[in-house]
């Protein structure tokens, strides 16, 4: 979001924050001294994925890094996320997968599941945390699995990148110009109208 701002001080850029389920979505300016570039429009959200309070096509574009995974139901947090793109917007997800190689991927599960915990918890006092990544890695999708995923949510052009042997993924895709609005999209709207209503 930062680097965006830096790159694009012309755009306004709008990051999402987790919030409690419970929780009516807030938003709040990015803290003075962050680091973004002097004058961007930046702004973070407190939303669920799934229920961002945007209307349809509000935005050129979109990127997660490494927290699609988080999003509990990651079907209409992504079909969400495509509705918020203009038509032909595009949407780059950043994300760990399964490596192709078994052999790496013997090596770094072995790794993942009984070194970075430990080696993570002792750092930071935090094992726990670590636990809950690998938990959460290892119930992604692998990448081409993902890419049909995103498809089906209303990206074409879904393409992507691995990297570091397939460990990470980038997927890239566009918002197809045929996708239409869902109940999931709705349901974002109508957070967006409670907001307005009563912020």
């Amino acid at each position: 979001m930062l680097e965006m701002t830096r790159r694009r001080p012309d755009a306004r850029v709008v990051g999402r924050r987790p919030e409690p389920r419970d929780a009516r979505p807030r938003r709040g300016e990015a803290r003075p001294g962050s680091g973004r570039a002097p004058g961007a429009a930046a702004g973070l959200v407190n939303a669920p994925a799934e229920a961002l309070p945007f209307a349809d096509g509000r935005f050129d574009g979109a990127m997660i890094g490494f927290g699609i995974r988080n999003v509990p139901t990651s079907a209409p947090g992504s079909a969400r996320c495509a509705a918020c793109c203009a038509p032909e917007g595009g949407s780059s997800c950043w994300s760990f997968s399964t490596p192709p190689s078994r052999s790496l991927w013997r090596l770094y599960n072995w790794y993942f599941y009984n070194v970075l915990p430990r080696v993570g918890g002792l750092l930071t006092g935090q094992e726990r945390a670590y636990r809950y990544l690998t938990d959460t890695v290892s119930e992604f999708p692998d990448a081409a699995t993902f890419a049909t995923a995103m498809e089906e949510c209303g990206f074409a052009s879904v393409s992507w990148r691995a990297l570091t042997g397939g460990i990470v993924c980038v997927h890239t895709g566009v918002r197809s110009t045929s996708v239409s609005t869902t109940g999931v999209s709705r349901a974002g709207e109508a957070r967006g109208r409670e907001e307005t209503t009563h912020g």
